[in-house]
């Protein structure tokens, strides 16, 4: 991974109002934040293929039960470089870059082209 868990982590406190991180422990998420009144469960993975679907069934779970949102923070899939503020999916839940993370949270949503969404 380019950026460590710990680097993403940090960053993500900068624009969070509230960060729980979930350390030395098996857990579907890493880490709980919340934002302008919404919450987030996410998960932070080298490359976002790696989640299980089991993984993410407890990630949208446990993201339900919360009334909060599940997403995947990761750097790559097996097709290669995820791109910064485009929004991708993994077994239905929303995945990208951390910068793409950041985007989305404070809602700077854009339309492409090609009518998929990125965050910029």
């Amino acid at each position: 991974m380019g950026i460590t868990k710990k680097e993403i982590l940090k960053k993500i406190r900068e624009e969070a109002e509230l960060l729980v991180i979930v350390e030395n422990i098996k857990s579907s998420f890493d880490a709980v934040i919340e934002k302008k009144r919404r919450k987030y469960f996410i998960k932070i993975l080298n490359n976002i293929d790696s989640l299980a679907k089991e993984e993410a069934n407890s990630l949208r779970k446990i993201s339900y039960f919360f009334e909060s949102f599940p997403f995947i923070i990761g750097e790559a899939s097996n097709n290669g470089r995820l791109e910064d503020y485009v929004l991708f999916k993994r077994f239905s839940i929303p995945a990208g870059t951390y910068r793409t993370f950041i985007s989305y949270i404070n809602n700077e949503k854009k339309k492409k082209k090609n009518s998929s969404y990125y965050y910029k």
